[in-house]
């Protein structure tokens, strides 16, 4: 969740290319992907973040965007809400239930 936790806050990040982080960051719009165990990458795309503010800036911008999108009220919470009343509309039909 970190990750998508510094992209929530418009940070711009870099992750290793695996599940998980590639769920979330799309490389070179809302981060960078890195191959796992590649330092030299690594160090580059560090670099890269470092030396070039509106590059970073524009990342971080992005990750936000996305995942305000991911993470919308509406996307998550309100399905939620009605598997919920589905579940409590079940039970209330089964034999037995004491309300």
């Amino acid at each position: 969740m970190a990750l998508v936790e510094a992209m929530a806050c418009g940070l711009p990040s870099i992750a290793s290319r695996l599940p998980g982080a590639t769920d979330h960051v799309e490389d070179g719009v809302s981060g960078l992907l890195v191959p796992p165990h590649d330092v030299d990458a690594l160090a580059a795309a560090l670099t890269c973040l470092l030396t070039d503010a509106e590059r970073a800036a524009g990342l971080g911008r992005r990750a936000r965007q996305s995942v305000e999108a991911s993470f919308d009220i509406r996307r998550t919470a309100l399905p939620m809400v009605e598997l919920y009343r589905q579940l409590i509309a079940g039970s209330a039909a089964a034999p037995g239930f004491a309300r």
